[in-house]
């Protein structure tokens, strides 16, 4: 896999309430895993560790490669402007590679955008 400048940044979805401990698993198997923040239910986090090593946390329900954040997004019309725009620009060919990487080398048949907004 191509050697990328800074760690991937990940996001741990789990039960609310249980982001700490699931960031405790993630720091029991990824020495090098640095915390970027909680939010209700989630931990995010960089770390250059396997991808598969990821996926065999238990304490967490799913692993996300976050693509981008957008910080104060409105809730005009423009904001799915503003959403399309940062997908848009997302460095989309190296999550797929962590995908890959994590499943045996297959193509994803498909994939998604998950978005998620927090606050009013």
């Amino acid at each position: 896999m191509k050697q990328e400048s800074s760690p991937p940044t990940y996001y741990i979805m789990t039960m609310p309430g249980l982001e700490t401990i699931a960031f405790g698993e993630v720091r029991q198997k990824c020495p090098d895993a640095q915390l970027v923040r909680f939010a209700r239910g989630i931990a995010i986090f960089q770390t250059n560790v396997p991808v598969e090593l990821l996926l065999s946390l238990r304490t967490a329900e799913d692993v996300f490669v976050l693509l981008t954040q957008v910080e104060r997004l409105g809730r005009s019309a423009d904001a799915l402007k503003v959403l399309h725009s940062a997908a848009e620009h997302a460095d989309l060919p190296r999550a797929l590679r962590l995908w890959r990487h994590g499943h045996a080398n297959h193509a994803p048949v498909s994939w998604r955008v998950v978005s998620q907004k927090e606050g009013q």
